[in-house]
């Protein structure tokens, strides 16, 4: 398959996905890299978007009054 639009949440700026997105992109695919720790907003759906690849990092799922971003 190829022509398809994925969504990429990079959750700290030590913590891009440099090798998926690479080759989602040679693939032919389209990435979407949104950076929630820099203030971007998450899209409100995924609607029109094949899959979604979140990144990891140091931030954990619970420390969301910390790292407000992590709720959504």
């Amino acid at each position: 398959m190829t022509g398809l639009r994925i969504l990429h949440a990079q959750n700290e700026v030590t913590d891009p996905a440099g090798l998926f997105i690479e080759e989602f992109e040679r693939r032919g695919h389209t990435v979407d890299t949104v950076h929630p720790y820099a203030g971007e907003q998450l899209p409100e759906t995924l609607e029109g978007y094949a899959g979604m690849i979140a990144g990891g990092g140091t931030v954990d799922t619970h420390q969301t009054e910390e790292y407000p971003w992590l709720a959504h």
